[in-house]
């Protein structure tokens, strides 16, 4: 009697795909950050507070989430305030679907399991950084700081003054009064 040859298994074969990858998640934030209005740049701005709340609770668990967050909240509120115009709107839209996101507290990992339930919200903040790489460094090369996966005291983002725009302003001259004109040709 022939023995049947067992299966050739490689480790980990018998657990199942995972649900959801990253490409999901970048799928996602690319998608909603197409939607973002003007609006909801402001919007977001307006429950600051709460997401500045949430992620003082963060530093512990995800300090790079809380670092980013709130360098994304930043750039936003001088985006928002036109002092920093050379952000791209992508950037922009990016970054506030990635904050909405995160304040989502019934998302893919809900926030209430403790220390895992911010674990997607970092995952698409991170997404979001990434993709938006050369806009915030523009952000940052703008008002002088230097990002990095350590977490920053969060004044520091803050202390550099605007610096003044490349562009000198036009200055408005009165305008000279016009001749009235006739309706006959002069001769």
């Amino acid at each position: 009697m022939a023995r049947a040859q067992p299966r050739n298994r490689t480790p980990g074969a018998h657990r199942t795909a995972a649900l959801l990858t990253p490409e999901d998640f970048e799928r996602h934030l690319v998608a909603r950050a197409a939607l973002i209005a003007p609006a909801d740049v402001t919007g977001l701005l307006a429950r600051s507070d709460l997401v500045r709340q949430r992620l003082s609770g963060e530093r512990a668990v995800h300090p790079v989430l809380a670092q980013r967050a709130r360098v994304a909240l930043y750039l936003l509120s001088d985006h928002a305030r036109g002092a920093c115009p050379q952000i791209p709107y992508q950037t922009v839209s990016m970054l506030t679907s990635a904050l909405y996101y995160y304040l989502e507290p019934m998302d893919v990992i809900p926030d209430f399991i403790p220390r895992a339930g911010t674990a997607d919200d970092a995952l698409v903040l991170d997404i979001a950084w990434r993709l938006c790489a050369a806009g915030i460094q523009r952000y940052v090369d703008w008002k002088g700081v230097t990002p990095s996966d350590e977490t920053p005291h969060p004044e520091a983002i803050r202390m550099p003054p605007p610096r003044a725009s490349a562009r000198p302003r036009l200055k408005t001259r009165p305008a000279k009064p016009r001749a009235a004109k006739t309706k006959g040709r002069k001769r």
